[in-house]
């Protein structure tokens, strides 16, 4: 376990590079109990919960990273991948390294109904999830989503060479994957291109469908704009980026998908 021991004072907080915090209220606004589960040089964190009131983190770290109260992980070389489980009392279940040699960063994460998590992000040269090293085939680096376990073990890692880079994912009910992304162009550094959105495979992660949505001067995309809902269908929340259209209204907009075939 990883909460075997306290984190130390707040000024070793602040030596480390400060930390993450996660908190449980109640649907009244009650806060039921606030834990720092991670603590060193963060770059940055996503999270997700299930409906059992487990937390799943996803985080880059640049430095000694504490996690728990015991854990302590190196990053190999640049900036390295971190997934953990929390618990409902909102202690760390387990958690892995996700290594990248030179450099791994973790992008989004999901989690799905039957108690998988599912990562996003970029590396480059190889990336470790513990159970030995995946080699990148594109030397500039690549993009990737991977599924990990309901106890962290690598289940499925699929590597995406053609620049297209997945920025948020949802999961179906079905365990079928939806993700909004960003399709870059040219050489580094790339120039984006369009957004797409895109169905994966639950065994696999293979691409079941890929659809341009607009070209990436044309909208913009708001956090947490991505949801699936028991009707097959995708919502897609946007706006029309203002310098696309001077003068033009900047409404926000909600896009219905079907998420059977993109239609």
């Amino acid at each position: 376990s990883c909460d075997d021991g306290p984190f130390g004072t707040d000024d070793e907080v602040q030596q480390h590079g400060g930390g993450a915090v996660v908190q449980r209220y109640t649907t009244r606004g009650r806060r039921l109990w606030s834990r720092r589960v991670l603590q060193g040089h963060l770059i940055g964190t996503k999270a997700t919960s299930d409906l059992e009131g487990h937390a799943w983190i996803g985080g880059t770290f640049a430095g000694p990273l504490r996690v728990g109260g015991s854990c302590w992980f190196q990053r190999v070389s640049g900036m390295d991948g971190v997934a953990l489980k929390l618990g409902a009392d909102g202690r760390v279940l387990w958690a892995v390294r996700l290594g990248g040699r030179p450099s791994a960063e973790i992008g989004s994460v999901a989690v799905d109904a039957f108690g998988n998590l599912i990562v996003a992000g970029a590396f480059r040269g190889t990336m470790d999830f513990g159970g030995g090293r995946l080699a990148a085939h594109d030397t500039r680096g690549s993009r990737f989503v991977s599924k990990l376990s309901g106890s962290g073990t690598l289940l499925w890692f699929q590597e995406w060479t053609d620049q297209r880079v997945p920025l948020q994912i949802v999961a179906e009910r079905s365990g079928d994957l939806i993700v909004l992304g960003l399709q870059l162009e040219g050489r580094p550094p790339f120039v984006p291109r369009e957004w797409f959105l895109a169905r994966l495979s639950a065994r696999d992660g293979a691409v079941a469908w890929s659809k341009p949505l607009a070209a990436a001067t044309d909208l913009v995309f708001l956090g947490g704009d991505l949801a699936v809902d028991d009707g097959d269908g995708v919502a897609v929340l946007s706006r029309r980026n203002p310098a696309s259209e001077p003068g033009a209204e900047c409404a926000v907009s909600v896009t219905r998908y079907s998420a059977i075939d993109g239609s």
